[in-house]
């Protein structure tokens, strides 16, 4: 027969993952409310265009200017539409755009992945189809990914 004490530490070990959840889930609603707060948004983008394509080379990259874009791409991320359309209608867009520019791979896919979760979402999404300013804003940010860097080596 199994006692108590040999069964606690089996118990202690399956509750950590709902306790991360729950960590997780509390975080996410914590950081979707705070996001509501207007200078937040502004300084979080504000990071994102001190970041520029200059701003990150690999050897000028502070741990506040790194920190500052995971915050921003974080934030774009949310599942939360109406952060979405004040990102939109603050120029995040054009300011994600700038560090696509930036032919570093892992900038770009950064850049690229919060350019993409911006559009996630019916709000969003009708608010790019009503705006034309949007879709330039899409179309001007895509092609330094579309050709080639001027320090890329061709492939033979």
């Amino acid at each position: 027969r199994e006692t108590a004490a040999e069964s606690a530490p089996e118990a202690e070990s399956s509750a950590w993952p709902l306790a991360a959840g729950g960590a997780l889930a509390a975080s996410i609603l914590l950081a979707g409310v705070a996001a509501k707060r207007e200078r937040l948004v502004a300084r979080v983008q504000a990071c994102v265009e001190e970041s520029g394509p200059q701003g990150l080379a690999s050897d000028g990259a502070s741990l506040l200017q790194i920190g500052g874009l995971m915050l921003a791409f974080s934030l774009a991320q949310l599942p939360v539409d109406e952060l979405k359309l004040r990102l939109l209608a603050s120029g995040a867009v054009q300011q994600w755009g700038q560090l696509v520019a930036s032919f570093e791979a892992d900038v770009q896919q950064v850049a690229l992945g919060a350019l993409t979760a911006l559009l996630e979402g019916a709000e969003p999404m009708a608010a790019f189809n009503a705006d034309a300013g949007l879709y330039s804003a899409y179309r001007d940010a895509l092609p330094p990914v579309l050709h080639a860097s001027p320090t890329a080596t061709p492939l033979n």
